[in-house]
């Protein structure tokens, strides 16, 4: 049972990570604000849903239990059914630190928009949790790869803790300016591309790839996601950074300044004689 309902996640992610690959470039060839714009942006970020959150799911089922999801899974017990455990354990912990950064830049990129006059209501319980997750699955990728030398986590673990780090940064922020809304969405957009299309290049066109990039060449297009997003995250926050935006407040402090500005232009009262 546990085997046939992986299964059917897994062909959920497939088809929603085959379309993602399209879709993700959509939103960039229509004026931004726009109806289509807005329409494409909803049906990628069902995708992104529907990518992650199946994602996670299978992650954990594997995690739980290797040998009831994986049908291949040896018969014996002894040291070839532990290897296989474990090699199938740190490969469901990499798909799982994939899936939530997905999903967590995925959500903070829609809820940017969502409140970009009020970024505070970014602080709810569940989003904070959300994104809090991805530098902690993202630090036992990390140990996980400097015991196994593996490139590929300890290269992708850095990744999301920096994006994690990142984001909760943003989200505790006191203040923000004007257009940070805009540079965060960008971002999160970003962030989804490098899960998406390292998760392609890592499990969907490995075999193809490994054909062509013998030995060491294999890492090119595993970590070539990473830095093109990277360095594009970076050239765009500078480039909205770079004009004086205004500072936006939160609604009670707006409210604050609004009383402040109506008692002073009161007249002072009269001393009476």
């Amino acid at each position: 049972m546990l085997s046939g309902l992986h299964q059917v996640l897994l062909y959920t992610h497939i088809i929603a990570g085959s379309i993602a690959l399209i879709v993700f470039w959509l939103p960039a060839l229509n004026r931004k604000g726009s109806n289509q714009h807005k329409k494409i942006g909803r049906i990628y970020l069902t995708i992104m849903y529907l990518l992650s959150i199946s994602g996670v799911v299978m992650s954990l089922m594997v995690l739980v239990d290797p040998m009831a999801i994986r049908q291949q899974a040896p018969q014996s017990s002894g040291e070839q059914a532990l290897s296989f455990i474990e090699q199938q354990r740190m490969v469901a912990l990499f798909l799982l630190t994939l899936s939530i950064l997905v999903l967590s830049n995925a959500r903070q990129g829609y809820l940017s928009v969502k409140y970009k006059s009020d970024l505070t209501q970014l602080r709810t319980p569940t989003h904070v949790a959300l994104i809090v997750s991805l530098p902690i699955v993202s630090a036992v990728l990390m140990y996980i790869g400097i015991l196994t030398m593996q490139p590929l986590f300890l290269i992708f673990a850095v990744v999301g803790l920096g994006n994690g780090i990142g984001m909760i940064r943003f989200v505790m922020q006191r203040q923000h300016q004007s257009k940070d809304w805009l540079i965060c969405h960008l971002n999160n957009l970003i962030g989804t591309g490098i899960g998406i299309y390292t998760a392609f290049f890592a499990f969907g066109a490995r075999q193809f790839l490994s054909q062509l990039l013998p030995g060491l060449w294999m890492l090119v297009p595993w970590i070539l996601p990473a830095v093109i997003g990277i360095v594009v995250t970076r050239r765009l926050t500078k480039r909205y950074q770079q004009s004086k935006p205004k500072t936006l407040s939160s609604p009670q402090q707006r409210v604050s300044k609004k009383d402040t500005a109506v008692i002073s232009n009161q007249p002072l009262p009269q001393k009476s004689s």
